[in-house]
């Protein structure tokens, strides 16, 4: 079952906005993600504090389509960034109230096409990411490595 609140995992995941997309990186496991621009959307959705429904109505109100497709397609993606560890969720806090990250269009505005979020995963990289040194670190972070790394 999907919680209301989520927040990015940090400091495992890392994020590049490029155009229509976002590359996200989870250096936890060493893979990494593209997400096209309707799943930025809802990305930044919830990084702004929104909950599952609002996130899934903001997307109603900006977009044409189905309500039940929109809606669907809004929890799958959420399901998708849990399992894949790239977001985490939360109990809700006060910095959670501002998730109005995009302006809801006037009625009078066209709204585009619900196009469906598409989360796709590389793995190519994982041996090379997973090598960096972060990983081999304490809690305190880099550059004091781990006992046990030396």
């Amino acid at each position: 079952m999907l919680a209301s609140h989520y927040q990015i995992n940090r400091p495992f995941v890392i994020r590049e906005s490029f155009d229509d997309e976002d590359v996200i990186v989870n250096l936890d496991t060493g893979s990494y993600f593209s997400l096209n621009k309707t799943g930025t959307k809802i990305f930044n959705l919830l990084e702004a504090g929104a909950t599952i429904d609002s996130a899934s109505d903001h997307m109603i109100q900006t977009h044409t389509g189905d309500v039940a497709v929109i809606d669907l397609a809004v929890c799958n993606l959420i399901e998708q960034l849990l399992t894949e560890g790239l977001i985490l969720a939360v109990e809700r806090t006060e910095s959670m109230d501002n998730h109005d990250a995009a302006p809801i269009p006037d009625d009078a505005e066209e709204k585009p096409a619900f196009t469906p979020p598409i989360l796709e995963k590389y793995t190519d990289m994982q041996e090379m990411l997973l090598l960096d040194p972060v990983h081999d670190v304490d809690d305190s972070g880099w550059p004091a490595r781990k006992p046990d790394s030396v």
